[in-house]
């Protein structure tokens, strides 16, 4: 199989896929540091890699990836456990799960979340990334919605100005208003 890291991934990574027999590209050696996730997936489509991440695709770099996925395409592996663990651990991540997310990402565009070694992958398709979104985003969204409802319920600050109330006294010789 072919890939390509993304900058936060460790060179160990690499070379323990390659010296496995993997083809594994750098996301440096291709021109994308200080690219965004959404970029480097777009230049893993184009080159027929399988991008891997350890990187948790949260707000701006989730959407940009979920939209080259479900747009153009592009297959990418969410290696959970971010970038400073142990390449061991990521390498033996992606090769415990290896039947889970190998059959789908052979056949299909999409994006696989690797846990840790007792839970399942978690498998969106591109035509389903939303859904990684909405979840992935849910409590950032929630704790949003929760001041919203908050700020609803308090009680509205009085006015600390008093309007004088002005009495109409009508001058009964001209039978106008005065003020």
């Amino acid at each position: 199989m072919r890939f390509l890291t993304d900058i936060q991934t460790k060179l160990s990574v690499a070379k323990m896929l390659r010296d496995l027999g993997h083809e594994v590209l750098l996301a440096a050696d291709q021109g994308l540091h200080g690219q965004g996730d959404g970029t480097v997936v777009e230049c893993g489509h184009a080159l027929g890699c399988v991008v891997i991440t350890h990187d948790e695709l949260h707000g701006q770099d989730g959407v940009d990836v979920a939209r080259q996925i479900h747009t153009h395409g592009g297959k990418v592996i969410c290696v959970h456990g971010g970038p400073d663990q142990e390449p061991e651990q990521s390498v033996g991540r992606i090769l415990f799960h290896w039947h889970e997310w190998y059959p789908r990402l052979s056949k299909w565009d999409g994006l696989v979340e690797i846990g840790d070694l007792r839970q399942r992958t978690k498998w969106y398709s591109h035509s389903m990334i939303h859904m990684r979104m909405r979840e992935s985003d849910k409590p950032a969204f929630e704790k949003y919605l929760k001041k919203k409802v908050d700020d609803r319920h308090k009680p509205l600050a009085r006015r600390t100005k008093k309007i004088p109330h002005q009495q109409r006294e009508w001058d009964i010789d001209s039978g106008s208003e005065a003020s």
